[in-house]
């Protein structure tokens, strides 16, 4: 494809779900990842207590997925995703950042000159400002992150210039800059989960504790969408909700203002790809029945009013044989689907997953049928894998 622009892929979803199908696209494609900035647990509660940021970790993953076929983008991505013990005293933690800082530690060491001296700048704003704050079970590149953020003064030229000195090809963006998102769900018992962490961790086995519905806390105003997103909408040739945890990794993206309008304005396929398992968020549900939450969803947040192909037009979802039906709880299709497809939406089912790995996307079929609806085929994704 040299010489071609590349087609422009904007994929909507967090987590680690969408990992190998972004590396398989991103060689022939070009990638914006939009990410959910509602995460409150781990180190990225501590770091959005402490400094009264927005949550990174769903865009340092994004980010670390798109430096790894970079020049030099192993090393980075060691360092990025190496998290501090869980155990070890503060003053232990402190030292072994300051060897970071100082470029000292052997993951620093192995970087290229300028990720080097960017990672211990942005360490360096990072240690002066986090006194204070527990590092116990710290991931470093989100230490990095949050020392480029208040180094820049925001989270987009942060990432940005990230990007630019890891020669990271694809772009990454919060579906929001807003800082203080966090996420409430009703249960069907009448119960509220308040907080992303909780919600992922409801307990699945009691029917009663399935999610009927979603919302930003009410003390809260609606979130406005980043502008860089829309940039990305605007240009896209191919927009792609999921895979990824429904109710806190992908509907998420269509509660924030402006966004929806962004993408019905957008004149290109917008396929959901279904997950293959329930999980926690999505025990007791049918694929189609996601599929009827998250249009319900999108279409309040656009004033009630949305044209069928203007969010979606295309579904992949699993269709898993019998004999491993009872394996695992994977997620059925549902009949309403036949629904949708008598709308116009286009309905792929098949087995779409990973021979070798159960309950994982097979990220090269689904590569393939992702390429085949920018119009171009299977054979010349191919062909422009060996180019």
């Amino acid at each position: 494809m040299q010489g071609l622009r590349k087609p422009h892929i904007v994929m909507l979803a967090g987590g680690s779900g969408i990992r190998q199908i972004h590396l398989q696209l991103t060689r022939n494609a070009k990638i914006t990842r939009v990410v959910p900035v509602s995460d409150d647990g781990g180190s990225s509660k501590s770091i959005r207590e402490h400094f009264h940021v927005l949550p990174v970790g769903d865009i340092r993953n994004a980010l670390m997925t798109a430096a790894i076929a970079c020049p030099h983008g192993r090393a980075a991505v060691r360092l990025f995703n190496w998290r501090l013990p869980a155990q070890a005293p503060q003053r232990d933690l402190v030292r072994q950042m300051q060897s970071m800082h100082e470029g000292e530690h052997s993951l620093v060491k192995k970087l290229q000159p300028a990720i080097r001296q960017a990672v211990k700048t942005y360490l360096a704003a990072f240690l002066r400002l986090s006194r204070g704050m527990s590092l116990q079970g710290g991931c470093i590149g989100n230490f990095i992150l949050v020392g480029a953020l208040k180094l820049h003064g925001d989270i987009n030229t942060a990432i940005a210039e990230l990007g630019r000195t890891m020669l990271v090809d694809d772009s990454v963006w919060p579906v929001s800059v807003e800082h203080d998102l966090r996420l409430a769900a009703t249960l069907g018992n009448g119960s509220h989960v308040i907080g992303q962490a909780k919600v992922t961790a409801i307990d699945r086995h009691l029917i009663t504790n399935k999610i009927i519905k979603l919302t930003y806390l009410r003390s809260q105003k609606i979130p406005v969408v980043n502008p860089k997103v829309v940039e990305a909408i605007a240009d896209a040739d191919l927009i792609v909700y999921g895979p990824g945890s429904f109710f806190t990794s992908i509907l998420p993206h269509v509660m924030v203002e402006g966004i929806v309008p962004a993408i019905a304005a957008r004149h290109c396929r917008k396929v959901f790809i279904g997950n293959l398992v329930e999980g926690n968020e999505c025990f007791g549900y049918h694929l189609d029945e996601l599929l009827r939450y998250f249009i319900k969803t999108a279409t309040l947040h656009a004033g009630g009013k949305l044209q069928r192909d203007g969010l979606l037009t295309d579904v992949i979802g699993n269709q898993c044989p019998a004999e491993r039906s009872c394996t695992q709880s994977y997620l059925q299709p549902g009949r309403g689907l036949r629904r949708l497809a008598n709308n116009g939406v286009g309905i792929n089912l098949q087995d779409y997953e990973d021979p070798w790995h159960a309950g994982v996307h097979d990220a090269k079929l689904i590569g393939e049928e992702l390429w085949s609806m920018l119009g171009l085929g299977k054979s010349s994704m191919q062909h422009a894998e060996m180019s």
